[in-house]
């Protein structure tokens, strides 16, 4: 890990921009969430992502509208996962850039 100010980040991550591109099946939903599941039980809870990432498309022309960090949200909620630092035990960090 490495520490920035009072923020403790994993070393290692999982990037998100290939999380767009389509409507998520249930079993892709399912997939995803064991993935983040695992991430934060294995202090690889950092992620990148970006609101530009979006479809192929969307991401080549920066028009992606927060599409994976809107996943990310989701996924994080599913799995139980909070965000908000205070009230969670499991302390995600998200790396965003606009």
């Amino acid at each position: 890990t490495t520490k920035i100010g009072n923020l403790v980040v994993p070393s290692m991550g999982i990037g998100t921009i290939s999380w767009s591109g389509k409507d998520l099946t249930t079993l892709e939903n399912v997939e995803l969430q064991f993935l983040i599941k695992e991430a934060v039980s294995s202090d690889a809870a950092f992620f990148d992502t970006a609101e530009r990432y979006g479809s192929n498309a969307k991401t080549a022309l920066g028009l992606g509208w927060g599409e994976t960090e809107q996943i990310l949200q989701q996924s994080l909620k599913a799995v139980g996962v909070s965000v908000d630092h205070e009230n969670s035990k499991l302390k995600p960090v998200i790396a965003t850039k606009f």
